[in-house]
Parts: C-alpha cells; sequence; structure tokens
C-alpha cells in the first residue's frame, strides 16, 4: 500500500503515484499508472524533514526519469510552495540538482526541435509537408507548452531559492 505514516517519520516515495485498476465490468485487467495530485492540506500538516525528503525523492526521480508529464509539475511547485526557507543543504543541494536536470531536459528538448534544412525539394516533397503542418502545427504548441513548463521551474527555482547562477547558463 502506498501510504504516508506520519508518525514513524517514513515517507515512502512510491506516494507520488499509486496503480489504477482497469473498468469494474471485470471485462480488462489491464493496470495503468496515474498520479495522486498532491494535495495542499496534507503537505502543509507534515514537518519539513519530511517536505525535504520529499524534495529528495522527486529529485532523484527527474534525474532517472526525466519531467514526464503535468502531474509531475504539480507535485513540483506544491513542494516548492510548501518549503521553509532557510534551507538545509542537502535539500538546497537537491533543489539546484532538480533544476540542473530541467535545464538538461529543456536543452536536449530544445536542441531535437531545430529544424534541419532540405535540400532535396521537389513537388511530392511540398505535398506531404503541406500534409503534416497539420500534425507538426498541434505538436508544436505541445512543444511550445513543455518548454514553458520547464523554463518556469527554471526560473522559479533560480529566483526563489537564489540559484541565478543556474539561470544564466541557459542557452
Amino acid at each position: 500500500m502506498n501510504a504516508l505514516n506520519i508518525e514513524s517519520g517514513d515517507v515512502d516515495g512510491s506516494c507520488l503515484s499509486q496503480e489504477v485498476q482497469g473498468s469494474g465490468d471485470g471485462s480488462s485487467s489491464a493496470t495503468s499508472k496515474e498520479g495522486c495530485k498532491p494535495l495542499m492540506s496534507i503537505l502543509l500538516s507534515l514537518p519539513q524533514k519530511q517536505l525535504e525528503l520529499l524534495v529528495f525523492y522527486l529529485a532523484t526521480w527527474i534525474e532517472q526519469y526525466g519531467f514526464l508529464n503535468k502531474c509531475l509539475g504539480e507535485w513540483l511547485y506544491a513542494l516548492l510552495a510548501c518549503i521553509e526557507k532557510p534551507l538545509e543543504p542537502s535539500t538546497m543541494g537537491d533543489i539546484r540538482n532538480i533544476c540542473k536536470s530541467l535545464i538538461t531536459i529543456r536543452n536536449n528538448f530544445c536542441s531535437k526541435l531545430m529544424p534541419v534544412p532540405d535540400t532535396t525539394q521537389n513537388q511530392d516533397s511540398d505535398q506531404m509537408e503541406m500534409a503534416g503542418e497539420k500534425c507538426h502545427a498541434s505538436n508544436t504548441s505541445r512543444a511550445h507548452e513543455y518548454i514553458n513548463s520547464l523554463n518556469l521551474f527554471i526560473y522559479l527555482i533560480g529566483d526563489y531559492f537564489s540559484q541565478k547562477d543556474l539561470v544564466m547558463e541557459l542557452s
């Protein structure tokens, strides 16, 4: 069971996600992973040591798996909002690592978006380009949304947690 045991001081890192079973009619036995949204009422009731441990788990998660979805962003924002300053050096290091990971993810993602010039243009490729423009437009807006969310967290950490040296490294 993915539980948060406040009394013993244990915070299970798996509390960031839970298993959700398929439909209840028994026709599907598929299991999917769906993130649990952070509840501020619960996070604000946690002692700082447990919030710091959650920041550590989140930093480890982002380093290993990347910045995968909106739910992860909600957790990051909620934890950054609840953590009290001044921070323990290890927690500040975890927040710096989160920011560094986000910068790396952003830079890698942006480098993949750079258009490659096509020198072999002919009529068939023009028709393929026109057909693919609609698909490209929706992918482009999602890409910009993703980059904007990464930028938000990078600048938030840089400004609020006084890590401006990391923001200056953006390319």
